[in-house]
């Protein structure tokens, strides 16, 4: 049988420095345009969490550097957290769909009858961090837990009968 020996690249330390710099501005608060979605989930019974980096910048990142990427931001911007990370993972929105990480989605819902635009409802969705796909723009999220609270967000923005959580990959046609 074949031995095959891989050897990647090394992350060029600008492009590195960059994207942690970017990174640790966003845990700070100081959202980009260029930023990811960054979902911590806390691991019930103890004082750890899990963090998922959603960002299409890791495209051209081995997914090997990029959890330590992860840690450096935290360690920048957050330094009393980063010892309580236990698992970081940091992924494109193709590669986390296709891992099933985002199994939610909040969805408009909108009526040509309703009153509200659906440039308004996009507005909206911006942002809470929508991300644009062919299929259009998108809200993915980890767990249920994560998508209430964004639906909660949204309804709060514009009230009304506009949003829906959907699981898997539906689709708001899907549920017509």
């Amino acid at each position: 049988m074949p031995r095959y020996q891989i050897k990647r690249s090394a992350v060029d330390p600008q492009v590195r420095e960059r994207l942690v710099n970017i990174l640790a501005n966003e845990l700070r608060g100081q959202a980009s345009a260029q930023g990811p979605a960054v979902f911590e989930e806390e691991v019930t019974g103890t004082d750890t969490f899990h963090v998922l980096v959603l960002w299409e910048q890791w495209q051209d990142i081995p997914t090997e550097e990029r959890g330590a990427m992860i840690l450096d931001a935290y360690e920048r911007s957050a330094a009393e957290v980063a010892p309580r990370i236990t698992v970081t993972l940091g992924v494109t929105l193709d590669e986390a769909l296709a891992m099933n990480l985002l199994p939610y989605q909040v969805s408009p819902m909108r009526k040509s009858s309703h009153p509200v635009s659906y440039a308004e409802l996009e507005a909206a969705m911006r942002a809470e961090g929508a991300v644009q796909t062919p299929a259009g723009l998108r809200m993915y999220f980890p767990s249920r837990k994560a998508a209430e609270d964004a639906y909660q967000r949204l309804s709060a923005r514009i009230a009304g009968p506009y949003w829906a959580i959907l699981q898997g990959q539906e689709t708001p046609e899907d549920q017509s």
